[in-house]
């Protein structure tokens, strides 16, 4: 049984994540080397700062979902999310919606923050390829929180997670 899911960048969120850092790594070359050439101020910090910060990004999104004998490891390149079967309330297929971005990125690195729509309301999102996408709803001490996440052979995953929360 397979218990390792890597994600996939779609095509647009691949073409967008390409083309950003390629303009971002440029910017950022000019920026230092400008500032090198002409001395630098707070604001030339700043800048630099931030534009590192946007070349970062694709580290937040997810490098695979490790199905273990109590939960659901999400696991980015910095850091990641265990979701113990206990809680999860149900798992199912995404299906795309028009989404509302409350905070995170609409295609760079993939589609990475909080979202909201209509259907399901506030949500965290996790997603490289909309078309391979799952929603899991968690309970937790004080509300339910839902997660938008995708990965290669999700029907597989839906289906194993499914067993093992049946089982609990």
């Amino acid at each position: 049984m397979k218990n390792i899911f890597r994600l996939r960048l779609g095509k647009i969120s691949a073409f967008i994540t390409i083309v950003v850092f390629i303009i971002l790594c440029y910017t950022e070359f000019k920026v230092i080397r400008s500032m090198m050439e002409n001395g630098y101020s707070t604001t030339d910090v700043i800048i630099v700062v931030l534009i590192l910060i946007g070349i970062l990004v694709p580290l937040l999104q997810v490098r695979y979902i490790k199905v273990g004998d109590r939960g659901i490891h999400i696991k980015r390149f910095i850091g990641g999310k265990i979701i113990d079967f206990n809680d999860i309330i149900s798992i199912e297929k995404y299906s795309k919606k028009l989404n509302l971005r409350f905070f995170g990125s609409g295609g760079y690195g993939g589609f990475l923050g909080v979202f909201y729509n209509n259907k399901i309301g506030r949500f965290i999102s996790y997603v490289g390829n909309v078309d391979e996408a799952f929603l899991i709803r968690v309970k937790t001490d004080k509300c339910e929180v839902k997660y938008v996440i995708s990965c290669k052979d999700r029907d597989e995953l839906i289906d194993i997670v499914q067993s093992k929360i049946n089982k609990n």
